[in-house]
């Protein structure tokens, strides 16, 4: 290796070793832990130099997948990365991949990305290896013309000279100017450490004050449609381009339904999680428990804590699952106590898969149709996770108006000829939001269908899982979700509008009105434990909402009177 490939792969190393991992991603000179492990190599014998040199190429192998996958975690999920609790994602990251584009290209990109860590990684473990044999090359050479024990004055010097600018920066800032990777992996542990603790508290709280299960007696004779539209939060609502798609639709899907007779409140909710991991913020809305990394969620199933799902078997409901996304064995299903579980599999779907995503939701919603005609003795509580609006966004299909011309979804596959590849797609960040927002109006637009044509004194709930990813949220932005109530019956709708944070139709309430996700079961059991309706103060009837979007993004209600149904 010439000299100046060597000094260009210790710049390259110590480039690696100092680049920050958040915005702007600049690199910060001289890290402490760089140069001691650079004063070490060179004052260590051969032998020992090349075992070090060896694990720190091995270090610096893992470590660089770390820090892909911390950024890969802050793009996707806007939050930081946990070693322990987040390395099964990184499967669910490649199913992820290659529905969106293809097998084939993830796995070439997978590799080309492992080759070429394991390339940098040996040339960086090479590269100390000959700083080490340099050193001692010349350190003989100055001997002969008496010079004495240069290396080890150099290494003396590195070592010193890093416990002073170690003592400098930390009188300076608080702190060692240590790298960036070492930063990391201290956070690991501190997070490890975090999540282990979080657990613990959970496991007390379920010991100490176990929420008990409750009837809902109010909602003991009708059907109660606990629904999850993905990717669907607040900037989907407030942020331009959005807004100028979904406010339409929303306004639209509102009209409708007050001309058929239907009613609607709509409020917000904090999700625990942003742009993935769309099953803790199902166990959050259904235990009344605030689920936000895997530990808790696996502490959860694990444990006797009620659910939603068994207030409403004390109401003689059949507990159904409907999860379109689910292609493996899912036995946590039947450890949270469903009556049933359709996944993918059970969903009999016959079309075609869209990328990513398995099924369409208007299959999803008409395979429900079905199972509650065939229902009408008993009533069904069903959680149904719609998927349409899941990454890669492409293709998004119309909506059909004769839903019994759905059948099996065999027909779907006449919309797919003309379909964006994603690969196409993901190239263009813009037309990759436009897209967000399409699928976005289409599970919106089904619900609005499903409700305008086959909902009943049914209760039906609507809410988002979580805000989209910061490629569409942007960073910083609000975990609120909307959440929407209709129903034909007026008495189940003006019992939301009693409670604090909702408004009647579709507009959002302001930030202020905002109610964390795992406070939703608790206000379930507040508005329908008793027989007696919750009337709310002023009644819907006398208002007509529109959605008009205020001058800073937030929506407002601009109230008129008229003779809306609600």
């Amino acid at each position: 290796m010439s000299s100046l490939l060597q000094a260009i792969m210790v710049v390259l190393m110590l480039a690696l070793l100092t680049a920050q991992l958040s915005p702007p991603y600049i690199v910060q000179w001289l890290p402490l832990d760089a140069l001691v492990l650079l004063g070490v190599i060179i004052l260590l014998p051969a032998a020992a130099a090349r075992v070090l040199a060896r694990l720190s190429g091995v270090l610096f192998l893992l470590m660089s997948v770390i820090v892909l996958s911390a950024l890969a975690m802050a793009y996707s999920l806007n939050r930081p990365f946990n070693l322990l609790l987040d390395a099964p994602l990184l499967l669910a990251g490649f199913d992820v991949l290659a529905g969106s584009i293809g097998s084939v290209l993830a796995w070439l990109s997978c590799i080309a990305v492992i080759v070429l860590i394991g390339v940098m990684a040996h040339l960086g473990s090479t590269t100390l290896i000959r700083l080490n044999h340099t050193a001692m090359i010349i350190d003989e050479r100055n001997k002969l013309v008496g010079i004495r024990s240069l290396r080890f004055r150099t290494a003396c010097a590195l070592l010193v000279g890093a416990t002073s600018y170690g003592v400098f920066g930390f009188v300076q800032h608080g702190s060692l100017p240590r790298s960036a990777v070492l930063d990391l992996a201290l956070h690991q542990m501190e997070t490890y450490r975090q999540s282990v603790q979080s657990t613990a508290e959970l496991r007390r709280q379920l010991q100490d004050a176990p929420v008990p299960a409750t009837a809902m007696k109010r909602l003991e004779d009708r059907h109660i449609l606990l629904t999850f539209i993905e990717s669907y939060g607040v900037s989907a609502v407030l942020d331009a381009p959005y807004s100028a798609v979904l406010v339409p639709r929303l306004e639209a899907i509102q009209a409708e339904l007050a001309q058929r007779g239907l009613h609607m409140a709509t409020g917000r909710l904090r999700s625990p999680v942003q742009g993935g991991q769309s099953w803790l913020a199902h166990a959050t809305v259904l235990s009344g428990l605030w689920i936000d990394n895997q530990f808790r969620y696996d502490e959860l199933v694990r444990s006797d804590a009620t659910t939603m799902i068994d207030d409403f078997s004390l109401t003689g409901h059949d507990t159904l699952a409907v999860m379109p996304a689910i292609t493996a064995a899912w036995p946590d299903g039947t450890r949270l106590g469903y009556d049933r579980v359709a996944d993918s599999a059970g969903l009999d779907y016959a079309g075609p898969t869209l990328n990513w995503v398995t099924m369409p939701d208007q299959y999803t919603m008409s395979w429900l149709r079905e199972t509650l005609k065939a229902s009408a003795d008993q009533p069904v509580f069903a959680e149904v996770a719609l998927i349409s609006s899941h990454a890669p966004w492409t293709p998004v299909l119309p909506i059909l108006e004769d839903w019994d011309a759905i059948g099996n979804g065999e027909g779907f596959e006449r919309f797919l000829a003309d379909a964006e590849a994603p690969e196409s797609l993901w190239q263009d960040p813009q037309r990759v939001r436009t897209q967000y927002a399409r699928a976005v109006e289409y599970s919106l637009g089904v619900i609005g269908s499903y409700a305008v044509s086959f909902l009943d004194d049914s209760l039906l709930i609507v809410m988002g899982d979580h805000q989209a990813a910061p490629i569409i949220t942007g960073d910083g932005a609000s975990r609120d979700v909307p959440v929407h109530v209709i129903s034909r019956d007026r008495t189940l709708v003006e019992a939301f509008l009693a409670s604090s944070g909702f408004r009647a139709g579709m507009a959002l309430p302001p930030a202020s009105a905002s109610l964390r996700m795992d406070k939703f079961r608790g206000l379930m059991h507040r508005l329908f434990q008793q027989t007696t309706p919750v009337v709310a103060e002023v009644s819907a009837a006398e208002v007509t909402p529109a959605l008009i979007p205020h001058d800073e993004g937030q929506p407002i209600i601009l109230q008129q009177q008229g003779n809306n149904p609600l």
